[in-house]
């Protein structure tokens, strides 16, 4: 699942959180982990889960640049169900 483009400034702090609540009450089960991967370029202040979305807080970039962030969870009831989300975020001038 591609998420729609976002972009910030080297120097903001946003935070990103996919919402997986529609697919995780559809198949009756709940976030049990979370693994972002970010690119260096990129820093992951803090990161946090509740029962149905994932949140990253990112900071840093260069100007101009493009990135593309994964987060994918692992469910309650099966460790061997996944899903994985992208985000892209765009680095915009201060």
């Amino acid at each position: 699942m591609i998420i729609t483009d976002l972009h910030q400034t080297p120097s903001d702090l946003l935070d990103y959180t996919l919402d997986y609540t529609s697919w995780l009450q559809l198949i009756s089960d709940t976030i049990a982990s979370v693994v972002w991967t970010i690119p260096a370029a990129l820093t992951a202040s803090s990161q946090s889960n509740t029962t149905y979305t994932a949140t990253t807080y990112l900071t840093g970039g260069t100007r101009g640049q493009v990135y593309r962030i994964d987060c994918k969870i692992l469910t309650a009831a099966s460790p061997a169900r996944t899903k994985t989300a992208s985000i892209t975020v765009k680095i915009e001038g201060d």
